[in-house]
């Protein structure tokens, strides 16, 4: 027991006269304190601050050029569409307005279908147009759909595809959504997709 007392005053004792040494020499002391602040300047201020600005850092030059040169080719890219958009002709405009109009137009989609059935040499029996409720998500957004649900008569295999090919080929976007054919009645029904500017 007195062996372990003797081993512990001998563990303490090299502490104590460190610091009796550094205290006793204010040179010694104050050489350490400068290196110790030094150090947490270097780690916590310096380090960091160059790790900024080296190559994926924060304040990083070749990187700020590169974010630079980006927003400058998208700026570039806006203003190439704005002039494009103020070359337009009015003929030219008109014919958007018609692809895309700014209403579902109800009575110009009707005459087109019915010019479509006459061109296919098929009976538009029935005409429907709605809007998709808001809770779909479609009549949201800056395009806006109108559902358009027509039956067709006297309809042939042949006479449906020139239908479809004069409606893919229109001037007015659609998209056909369903369609169901029967052969033996002549008959066809088919859900088609227009599209309209949201100007709201």
């Amino acid at each position: 027991m007195f062996a372990d007392r003797e081993s512990t005053t001998t563990r303490e004792k090299p502490f104590a006269v460190a610091v009796l040494r550094i205290g006793s020499h204010p040179l010694l002391y104050s050489i350490v304190t400068i290196l110790a602040i030094g150090a947490l300047v270097f780690f916590l201020a310096i380090a960091p601050l160059v790790h900024m600005l080296q190559t994926g850092g924060a304040a990083s030059k070749s990187d700020a050029l590169a974010r630079n040169n980006t927003a400058q080719n998208a700026l570039a890219a806006q203003k190439k569409l704005t002039d494009a958009a103020l070359s337009i002709s009015s003929a030219d405009r008109e014919m958007l307005n018609y692809a895309l109009p700014d209403a579902p137009d109800a009575p110009g989609l009707a005459v087109i279908m019915k010019s479509l059935a006459a061109a296919a040499g098929v009976k538009l029996t029935s005409f429907d147009v709605s809007e998709p409720s808001a809770s779909d998500g479609s009549s949201s957004g800056a395009v806006r759909q109108a559902e358009i649900t027509i039956a067709l008569d006297l309809v042939t295999y042949d006479r449906l595809k020139i239908f479809l090919t004069s409606l893919e080929n229109s001037l007015r976007i659609f998209n056909l959504k369903s369609l169901t054919f029967s052969p033996a009645n002549g008959s066809a029904g088919l859900q088609i997709e227009s599209y309209y500017l949201n100007n709201t």
